[in-house]
């Protein structure tokens, strides 16, 4: 159980050592869209993977505002990486994600 919760912890701070919203956001969705893949069972090649998370969850957890959040999870709706509806839950394109936030990085 320790070594559970020392994993989530480092993630965690991954997160948070991201100053920007979609830096933050976004590794947060890779990471919940990894352990999620890991809990179905995946190889590790699927692209979509559904998250069960509200928009209250993800500001908790990335230490954003709700409203915050929800601008920055429209950003990522606009530019195609992440679906969702009111009361569904959300769907992340894990490899457009990533490649968007490395070109984030990169500066492109």
């Amino acid at each position: 159980m320790f070594c559970i919760r020392l994993a989530d912890a480092e993630r965690r701070i991954e997160v948070l050592a991201y100053r920007g919203a979609e830096e933050r956001l976004g590794r947060l969705l890779l990471i919940l869209a990894s352990s999620q893949s890991k809990k179905e069972g995946d190889d590790g090649d699927a692209t979509q993977i559904t998250l069960p998370v509200s928009h209250e969850e993800l500001a908790q957890m990335a230490a954003l505002s709700r409203a915050h959040t929800t601008v920055t999870m429209g950003k990522f709706r606009q530019r195609g990486v992440v679906r969702y509806k009111r009361g569904q839950p959300v769907i992340v394109d894990v490899q457009a994600l990533a490649k968007y936030l490395n070109q984030r990085e990169r500066g492109g």
